[in-house]
């Protein structure tokens, strides 16, 4: 079974540089983001203005549940 992660994308639409998030991470900026192509519950989300966060303004993420 694969470990529940979040794919963290640079742009929007899920695409650019993007990582994949296995803990709590208190600072992007230290994140290694490989080539490529979650905010709220499981599910898809392509871009954070669409939920009223400004595009860059997420730096971190803290994993609350892991099951």
């Amino acid at each position: 079974m694969a470990q529940p992660h979040l794919i963290v994308y640079v742009d929007a639409n899920f695409s650019g540089l993007h990582t994949h998030i296995f803990e709590s991470t208190a600072d992007f900026t230290q994140l290694a983001l490989g080539g490529g192509s979650g905010i709220g519950g499981p599910g898809l989300y392509s871009f954070v203005g669409n939920f009223g966060i400004d595009n860059d303004s997420i730096s971190s993420v803290k994993v609350i549940r892991t099951d």
